[in-house]
């Protein structure tokens, strides 16, 4: 379906904005299909359809799904800043959007025949409660962050059931109509289990479905055992594997609202979690072709190949990377991606280069992010290229940007204690030292 010709069915291509480079921040584009709803629903639709059957043409739904895109746009931006404004702006555009979504949950139920409708207002509401703990918590609001994370599973719950029963009503009709040829296909199919087709309504639902429980079920399995019982008492459900297996599902299902979200997880889990670099590339290559001018599956895939000695290909993605980030909101990705390109350098050992790169980006850079490990790369390639008075400024901004419990920042303390200690070290010394973690 074209959003020429329906442009408040926002559950396929639109909700891609956020990860695709060329509309990543089409502010002035969401608005303009926010305008364009209707103010009259549909009579009727199959929520088994495909696109050219008809989606649900609901003016609160349609109108909320926008603002929810609209809303993680804000996020990231905020998440990428780290600026208390960029926050406190994010965190308002989600409560707004959870709100909406709340309300909207509750009128579909009064519609008969939007089957899904329901369910797919309740993860909305989820995901925007979702994404306000995570920003909560990356700004140190630790008990403000675990209270939306509740109410955000207690939103997700909701949505499982909508979703769980309008699954076994379409079973039951089923059931029914084969009931002549046998008499065991009676009983409903599990939950996310029926058959729906392809680019259907419920299909995209069951996508953001398996996306907000994949979430929960593997993020909250990394809890320690001995707590697990905690979580289970406030109705968490923590299981490592099955939540992975929902976010692959997801990422699997190529043109699901939520699989590129789910794809970034997946791939952060191959590289982060499982340490499977071999897994992590198949996942980038994967989105390489689906979202080729996106830059966050760009820097995430410049991340694995530069961790699997890569530097040249990786130096590659996180050039493709800042490239692509060219709207003024995205300074920030651009800021890292440059970073990232003079960590390839310094791996490579082309200090020159490395120099310039890291000198600029700690010029520009505003976050508390990358900074201490940066500037002690900086001291690192002074040093290096005989400039040992140059490598003491930096020196003294790592200890000065140092963030405790950041064991790369500790890291760095520790060598440029060894820089201003040391005064007959050998250039093989130095070379040894910035290659400790490599």
């Amino acid at each position: 379906m074209q959003e020429e010709t329906h442009p408040f069915v926002l559950a396929v291509d639109d909700a891609w904005l956020i990860y695709d480079a060329q509309v990543s921040t089409s502010s002035d584009r969401l608005r303009a299909l926010r305008e364009a709803v209707p103010d009259a629903p549909s009579a009727s639709y199959s929520p088994d359809s495909g696109p050219a059957a008809g989606w649900p043409q609901i003016p609160d739904l349609a109108r909320t799904r926008i603002d929810c895109v609209s809303a993680e746009l804000q996020w990231t931006v905020a998440m990428l800043s780290e600026q208390r404004a960029d926050a406190d702006a994010a965190l308002e555009a989600l409560r707004t959007a959870r709100h909406a979504a709340q309300e909207a949950a509750g009128g579909q139920a009064r519609h008969a025949g939007l089957a899904g409708a329901s369910a797919e207002a309740s993860f909305l509401a989820a995901d925007a409660e979702l994404f306000a703990a995570l920003l909560l918590f990356r700004t140190g609001h630790v008990l403000r962050g675990g209270r939306a994370l509740v109410r955000a599973w207690s939103l997700a719950k909701q949505g499982l059931a909508h979703l769980e029963r309008t699954q076994a009503s379409l079973a039951a009709a089923r059931s029914s109509a084969a009931r002549a040829q046998t008499a065991t296909a009676t009983s409903p199919d599990p939950p996310f289990e029926t058959t729906v087709s392809p680019g259907s309504y419920l299909a995209s639902v069951r996508n953001r479905a398996l996306l907000t429980r994949g979430f929960f079920r593997f993020f909250l399995g990394l809890v320690p055992r001995a707590f697990a019982w905690l979580l289970r008492l406030v109705g968490f459900d923590p299981a490592r594997a099955p939540g992975k297996a929902d976010l692959l599902a997801c990422a699997g299902e190529a043109r699901g609202p939520r699989a590129p979200l789910a794809g970034l997880l997946a791939l952060w889990i191959a590289a982060f979690f499982d340490d499977d670099p071999d897994a992590a590339e198949n996942i980038a290559s994967t989105w390489d072709t689906r979202l080729p001018r996106s830059p966050f599956f760009l820097y995430l895939h410049g991340y694995v190949l530069r961790q699997s000695g890569h530097n040249e290909e990786s130096f590659d993605r996180f050039e493709r990377a800042a490239n692509a980030s060219h709207d003024p909101s995205m300074e920030h990705l651009r800021l890292a991606c440059e970073y990232e390109m003079g960590w390839c350098r310094f791996a490579a050992g082309e200090w020159e280069d490395a120099l310039a790169r890291l000198s600029a980006f700690l010029q520009r850079f505003g976050g508390k992010s990358y900074r201490a490990y940066a500037a002690y790369q900086a001291a690192i390639c002074c040093e290096m290229l005989d400039r040992h008075e140059d490598a003491l400024p930096f020196c003294e901004q790592v200890l000065e940007w140092k963030r405790d419990h950041y064991s790369y920042d500790s890291f760095a303390a520790r060598k440029v204690c060894y820089i201003h200690c040391s005064a007959n070290r050998s250039r093989r010394q130095m070379h040894d030292c910035a290659y400790t973690i490599h």
